[in-house]
């Protein structure tokens, strides 16, 4: 965290001005006893957008004030769509996520203004894709998870996705446990009783010819199955696209429980 340039800041300066762009979250109220000269660029429904007087550097400051995150400048207009859009589902829309169930936070987080659904989407240019996740969240899309992720507001319709699991399958990875290796397993079993393995929250599985919603919760108790689970390697989530939305308090009458 920013402790570690203290020394080497010069008055006045933000990070990027000391050739820091590798960091990108700082403490803002140990920022702010350099007294940088950043001022607000805009104003966001969550948080707001600082630039730096010195290098221009962007920075955007969440809504609690605590921690200041550094934004790549490919990122600033996605930022400023984020932060000055209506990004909430339409009431039809609203009752198809609220069919297929959004999946919470997993219980280990501190977050908790947070839910995906996963679904398939189909976006204003007509196209359908098979595996996405809706992410609600109070949070703009910098983290380095939400690279390549757009906006709700392309979204014109979404259906249940063959590949996504089923509801009861991701609320139990949400609560699944950590072992001594930092993995957090849930078991899942095809229709032929092959034995899969998941870590922490999932929503998706394309494993060979197996969709997600194919498969089924094991108990790590089955002595049907107890015997092959300390071999089971941990599977991947494949590849999705994100479409980034606002937390509210409806989005938690989505949930699954």
């Amino acid at each position: 965290m920013f402790q570690g340039l203290q020394g080497s800041l010069k008055p006045g300066t933000c990070p990027a001005c000391a050739g820091d762009n590798q960091t990108i979250q700082f403490d803002w109220r140990v920022l702010l006893q350099g007294q940088p000269k950043l001022v607000l660029a805009q104003k966001f429904q969550f948080g707001s957008l600082l630039q730096c007087a010195l290098c221009r550097q962007f920075w955007y400051l969440d809504a609690g004030e605590e921690k200041i995150t550094f934004v790549p400048k490919d990122r600033v207009p996605l930022l400023k769509t984020w932060g000055t859009t209506s990004l909430s589902l339409s009431v039809e829309l609203f009752q198809k996520a609220k069919t297929i169930g959004a999946t919470p936070v997993h219980s280990l987080a501190r977050k908790t203004e947070y839910a995906e659904v996963p679904c398939r989407v189909k976006t204003r240019d007509g196209r359908w894709t098979d595996k996405c996740l809706l992410i609600f969240t109070d949070a703009p899309p910098l983290e380095p998870d939400f690279g390549d992720a757009r906006l709700l507001e392309e979204v014109v319709d979404i259906e249940p996705s063959a590949y996504a699991l089923p509801a009861k399958v991701r609320l139990a990875t949400c609560h699944s446990k950590t072992d001594e290796k930092g993995n957090a397993r849930t078991w899942v079993r095809t229709d032929k009783d092959k034995l899969l393995s998941l870590n922490w929250t999932v929503n998706f599985v394309d494993y060979k010819k197996t969709k997600g919603s194919e498969l089924i919760l094991v108990s790590e108790k089955d002595p049907a199955f107890k015997k092959k689970m300390g071999k089971m390697a941990l599977l991947q989530e494949p590849s999705l696209t994100l479409f980034m939305g606002h937390w509210s308090k409806e989005i938690s009458k989505l949930g699954i429980s």
